[in-house]
């Protein structure tokens, strides 16, 4: 592997020979990435491209540079439609990983189709035009407009449920739940297309996805630990050899699996301004579906035309944190999360918050808390402070990492004479932390210090 710091050439040893930083936080966070991608890989394989949309988010989050996992995404963010983010996930891997990089066959197969790529174009166009014209509550337009584009592209998820919710609005159900079913086909998990079909059954359950593998944080240790030369040999070959195999076979098994077409083709400076275009007025849409979802009456009862401003603002702030998380952003996402006032939400809009808040926080917190132990290897404890701090605001009582965060803030507590913070952090450690050598040492500085 290449030293993150200085690019030299190692061999997986603690340090870097080069600069000397420790290696282990980093190859932690690309074995974290490996079994997220493999996790995001089985999802796809189900059906379940929500699922592994958000797994492969983050795949990606753990290590940037994952372009197994970027072709991925691509490849099922053009599966559901979502063209823009496909060809930004495609541009983003091959800006990184220029060699040898089936995304550049994926963006040279479009070239080759230019009716088609005109046709998905027209079709975001028109979906674009229908957001505007629900915005305005020019529904009979928007119902036209998202016809015509699922007409040129019949995959495209998103107008689907747009168009399911211009007809629950106007009390055609029966429409509506066809539009349903032809997502939930598609994408056995989509969030909005489930949330529409509980409106429509509440009595009603669907089969539920099969249970994926157990989350990797149960299975990875926030504090290294020492482990034998054939164990440390079957931990770090595990999830690579996957990762290759399936880098390998990807264009081949997934494009035939999804039934993908030909790649769209896209200018860099074009594709910045579609995806910034597409995010703005997917807030609209998600705004119209939680307003849908507040209502406790009829599906076809008009929505209240005007709400509490601040309500509104704070409802706001979800659907931003939701595309800083779709941009890889899972840390400004979580700091907005755990700082938004709940009074007066919806039990629909807590529902939701309370999903982003499950979804982001565990993620953002085991970037903090990897960012934290980097900057304490380049003894920056000013801005290791405030990670770990940062970690602990997205953690919940008796989650490992809270603990392994407050060991690392007494550490550095202790290093600056300050003993009462560093028993306050120990204190909790030597409680609660579930790695005994972890408790053993914060036991250690507490019986030192006569507490």
């Amino acid at each position: 592997m290449k030293c993150p710091k200085c690019g030299a050439k190692t061999s997986g040893g603690e340090r870097c020979p080069e600069c000397g930083i420790r290696l282990r936080p980093y190859i932690h966070a690309q074995a974290l990435s490996a079994r997220w991608y493999n996790i995001g890989l089985e999802m796809a394989n189900d059906r379940d491209l929500s699922g592994a949309v958000n797994a492969l988010r983050k795949s990606i989050a753990f290590n940037k540079s994952n372009k197994n996992a970027r072709n991925l995404l691509g490849l099922v963010y053009f599966e559901t439609g979502d063209i823009a983010n496909a060809l930004m996930q495609w541009v983003l891997s091959i800006n990184l990983n220029p060699e040898k990089n089936p995304a550049s066959e994926y963006l040279a197969e479009y070239e080759k189709n230019g009716r088609q790529a005109t046709q998905l174009e027209q079709s975001i166009k028109l979906y674009n035009e229908a957001l505007e014209d629900v915005r305005e509550r020019n529904d009979d337009m928007a119902i036209i407009s998202l016809k015509k584009a699922l007409n040129l592209n019949p995959r495209f998820i998103e107008a689907n449920n747009l168009l399911a919710l211009c007809y629950l609005m106007h009390g055609k159900n029966s429409q509506a739940v066809d539009l349903i079913n032809t997502v939930l086909k598609q994408d056995i998990n989509n969030e909005k297309a489930l949330s529409y079909y509980r409106q429509l059954y509440p009595d009603k359950s669907r089969p539920v996805p099969k249970s994926y593998r157990s989350d990797p944080r149960n299975s990875a240790y926030y504090m290294p630990q020492t482990v034998s030369r054939s164990s440390r040999n079957t931990q770090r070959t595990q999830p690579v050899i996957p990762m290759f195999f399936f880098g390998f076979i990807s264009s081949a098994v997934i494009v035939g699996l999804l039934a993908l077409p030909q790649l769209m083709e896209a200018k860099q400076q074009e594709l910045d301004m579609q995806v910034s275009k597409y995010n703005q007025l997917k807030h609209e849409f998600d705004e119209l579906s939680n307003k849908y979802n507040e209502s406790s009456a009829s599906l076809s009862q008009e929505q209240p035309a005007q709400a509490d401003m601040s309500l509104q603002d704070r409802v706001k702030q979800i659907n931003t944190a939701e595309t800083l998380y779709s941009n890889d952003n899972a840390t400004e996402a979580a700091m907005i999360l755990v700082n938004i006032d709940t009074t007066d939400f919806s039990p629909e809009i807590m529902e939701q918050y309370a999903k982003q808040k499950q979804l982001i926080l565990p993620l953002a917190a085991e970037q903090f808390y990897i960012s934290g132990r980097q900057q304490m290897e380049n003894s920056d404890n000013d801005t290791a402070k405030t990670l770990f701090n940062q970690c602990l605001k997205c953690c919940q009582e008796g989650d490992e990492i809270r603990y392994s965060a407050l060991f690392q803030l007494g550490k550095i507590a202790a290093s600056e004479n300050d003993e009462q913070t560093a028993k306050e952090c120990f204190a909790q450690v030597a409680q609660n932390h579930p790695v005994q050598s972890v408790k053993n040492e914060a036991k250690r500085y507490l019986e030192e210090h006569n507490v």
